[in-house]
């Protein structure tokens, strides 16, 4: 599974099957928040959330590869896999919102006590597979 380190449109791209024109799973990070209600897009602006990577870490030590130590940030570097982000991105070319969210790497809301992170976590990555879809590589042409 591919994930997009921008605020760009797609969020997640993961293969869906192992086929020569595999099919693709996408989510939309503006998508996501456009279908929020108002208030629970208030409610999510301002909060961040820890992101983790240990697979990564395991699959690298496993094979004896060491991370590099400069990964775009400054605050990004050592070896682990850790970082704070907003859960709502704004892109400042376009000011649209997105939902910073994902499953696999997503593990906490810093403001938020564990059960409540937990709660609203659920619901977030419910709601970011609900308004995902499902296309297919058909030569040129992307189809649903």
């Amino acid at each position: 599974m591919g994930v997009s380190t921008s605020i760009g449109c797609t969020q997640s791209v993961r293969r869906l099957s192992d086929s020569s024109t595999p099919d693709r799973f996408l989510s939309s990070a503006y998508e996501a928040y456009d279908r929020l209600s108002p208030y629970y897009q208030k409610f999510l602006e301002g909060l961040t959330a820890t992101h983790s990577a240990p697979f990564f870490v395991d699959q690298a030590k496993k094979n004896g590869v060491p991370l590099r130590e400069h990964r775009g940030s400054p605050d990004n570097k050592g070896q682990e896999l850790i970082s704070s982000h907003p859960v709502v991105r704004t892109n400042p070319v376009t000011g649209w919102k997105g939902l910073f969210v994902n499953r696999g790497f997503t593990k906490k809301i810093n403001e938020l006590n564990q059960d409540e992170s937990d709660d609203v976590l659920g619901f977030l990555f419910a709601h970011v597979a609900a308004v995902s879809g499902r296309y297919g590589w058909r030569g040129r042409i992307v189809g649903s």
